[in-house]
């Protein structure tokens, strides 16, 4: 599991990756069925307008909230 990740566009980018849908509005990321999961959906919500540099991003499935 991957503890921290500087956040910037590669970052993002990566992070999209392991989510099958999402969408940005207004600046946060709301993300629903993350991959690897066992097929639970979460909501994952990341103020991305408020991160400006490095950043520690805890693992998705911590920091999401099951549906």
């Amino acid at each position: 599991m991957q503890k921290c990740q500087e956040f910037n566009t590669y970052g993002l980018e990566r992070l999209k990756k392991h989510l099958v849908n999402y969408v940005i509005i207004n600046g946060v990321l709301l993300t629903i069925d993350l991959m690897g999961e066992e097929g639970l959906s979460w909501a994952l919500y990341f103020s991305f307008l408020k991160w400006t540099g490095p950043r520690c991003i805890e693992y998705l499935a911590n920091t999401g909230r099951r549906l």
